[in-house]
């Protein structure tokens, strides 16, 4: 039985039954999601006939081929039906009813049981109009109903956690490990999947009931099927264990760090434990160092890596590194360490904590409680007749003093910072106490770095820039807010996601934006006489210096990445 409001249809007429009787929507022009989309002007004649070859069901059609977003047909799909739409980033995944029915029929109706509430089970339908599917669902279901229209792109995703398609990158996660519970089969079961995820992390996190754990891919979190409740003690007891942390401590932070294989690949593990509200939250960061990339894999334009080659090759001086947490900056200065790292040359680094081990490298772990910090630390190795120095980060005048000392007395330093973009580095250390002169003379480049995920090649599809931007409703936006010096072509070729088995949502994969300042002579000077970012920044812009949205805009118009991104991780 339906719970939701009687469905009123605009139009029966693209309705003929089965031999069962069962109402089924014809595949013509009479369609109602087509009749729907064509009164609101939506989509032309031609595009719906396209739409009927498509090869999906019509709704799904609509949104994959870009005719209409995701939310706006399920919107209007539930106006003209009187029906009630969900968000479903909004539901709990604690109580989605992922067992009431088969992954196949899911799939075939593009629908799903999300909810029990009370007496009758709500289920997301992405075409409310399809009475062949929601016929199908009511009679396995054998429970009431409660129907709710929902966005496609959200339905699909759901249904590719919950009901994943047996692919090269997926593994069996069952909801119950082992009978008995067996922790350490759960464990190499979220290993496996994170790594053929390619995840960075995963947050294993207590909750009121139970417990979550959610794998950071590509920068966003995304969520495993639920696992029993009684399961996570146990489950948190043995990754501290294998981390040599204390599992008896449950009141304090830790940090630990591990070794695991994984399809015969050899990853570090780095584990850090927090107490919370309901118990002990871990989070595992997968550090792949077997794989790590080459400094001309990561994403630099040629002139940029030709700037950053030329400050490497010095035998002393400074390099930084800025950005969020996040952004890839300790990727950046392995990479950079690779090319350094040959037989005749010594090297040490100091980090907070050592994310990566690397051979031939001298590195050291900050420890604040026996008084190692970066100062100390960076004391010790001038001491060691260092020629390249790596520090994690500067964070007071004393260490940024010891750095830019080591620099001036021929050594090669590498270090980060946190700042929006490569001027403000200029700024934030004169704002530390360090001296405009120092900074000019030690200084050789600043780069300033974003991640953006990459669009997958397989599925990304061609779109122009006037397309995107009127998707995204910034048409006739002005080029100043959109960060391009000179009005682009409207035409302009660039892709946007689509989704396919082998991606996430259209993207696969990041690559970073960067925005690199050498520091030349004309810099220097004007450095001793102002401290203004802005002054600064159209001074290196002067000289060639891409601004971090300019960086991103030659990304989407190479098709790596999309509008959407780009605008999302930078400001003009």
């Amino acid at each position: 039985m339906n719970l939701a409001p009687h469905l009123e249809t605009p139009s029966t007429s693209g309705l003929q039954h089965t031999a069962t009787g069962s109402p089924k929507p014809r595949a013509s022009l009479a369609h109602p999601v087509l009749q729907l989309l064509l009164q609101h002007k939506r989509i032309t004649f031609a595009q719906a006939q396209s739409l009927l070859q498509h090869g999906d069901p019509v709704a799904v059609a609509c949104v994959r081929s870009g005719a209409i977003e995701g939310m706006a047909l399920c919107r209007m799909l539930a106006s003209a039906y009187k029906m009630p739409w969900q968000d479903l980033e909004d539901i709990n995944p604690r109580k989605v009813p992922r067992q009431l029915i088969d992954a196949a029929r899911c799939r075939q109706h593009w629908a799903m049981p999300i909810e029990r509430k009370d007496a009758a089970v709500v289920v997301a339908i992405a075409d409310p109009t399809d009475s062949t599917a929601r016929h199908a669902m009511e009679q396995a279901l054998r429970s009431k109903v409660q129907w709710v229209v929902v966005n496609v792109e959200q339905l699909e995703r759901m249904l590719d956690f919950y009901h994943p398609q047996p692919t090269g990158d997926d593994v069996h996660m069952q909801s119950e490990p082992d009978e008995d519970g067996n922790a350490v089969a759960f464990w190499q079961r979220i290993l496996a999947q994170a790594v053929a995820w390619r995840a960075s992390d995963i947050h294993i996190e207590p909750q009121e009931i139970g417990f979550q754990v959610r794998l950071r891919v590509d920068g966003l979190l995304r969520a495993l099927p639920p696992a029993s409740p009684e399961l996570r003690p146990r489950l948190v007891s043995h990754i501290k264990v294998l981390a040599q942390m204390d599992i008896a401590e449950k009141r304090l932070p830790q940090d630990g760090r591990m070794g695991a294989t994984v399809e015969n690949t050899r990853i570090d593990l780095r584990v850090s434990s927090l107490p919370t509200l309901h118990g002990e939250k871990l989070v595992v960061r997968l550090l792949g160092d077997k794989h790590r990339p080459a400094l001309s894999d990561l994403g630099y334009e040629a002139d940029d890596l030709a700037h950053l080659h030329a400050a490497l090759e010095r035998t002393s001086g400074m390099i930084i590194v800025t950005g969020p947490t996040g952004s890839g900056k300790t990727l950046s200065l392995y990479a950079c360490l690779d090319v350094l790292n040959l037989a005749h040359v010594n090297i040490a680094s100091i980090e907070d904590p050592c994310e990566m081990v690397v051979a031939g490298v001298n590195q050291v772990n900050v420890n604040e409680r026996a008084g190692l910090d970066f100062a100390t630390g960076l004391r010790a190795f001038l001491r060691q007749d260092p020629d390249v120095l790596m520090v994690g980060e500067i964070r007071d005048r004393t260490t940024a003093g010891i750095a830019l000392q080591a620099a001036q007395t021929g050594h090669l330093v590498l270090t980060t910072l946190h700042t929006n973009d490569a001027p403000g580095v200029l700024t934030r250390l004169m704002h530390m106490g360090v001296e405009a002169f120092q900074l000019a003379a030690s200084v050789h480049l600043i780069t300033a770095q974003r991640l953006v995920r990459r669009l997958c090649p397989l599925c990304k599809q061609e779109s122009t820039l006037a397309q995107e931007l009127d998707r995204l409703g910034l048409h006739g936006s002005g080029l100043e807010l959109l960060g391009f010096a000179v009005a682009p072509d409207p035409a302009q070729r660039v892709c946007k996601p689509l989704g396919c088995a082998q991606c996430m949502d259209g993207f696969k994969g990041r690559v970073g934006i960067f925005q690199i300042m050498p520091i030349t002579p004309g810099m220097a000077t004007l450095l001793v006489q102002t401290q203004d970012a802005q002054t600064l920044a159209k001074h290196a812009q002067s000289e060639g210096m891409r601004t971090l949205r300019e960086a991103g805009w030659v990304k989407v118009f190479a098709g790596l990445t999309s509008v959407q991104e780009v605008l999302g991780v930078t400001h003009a």
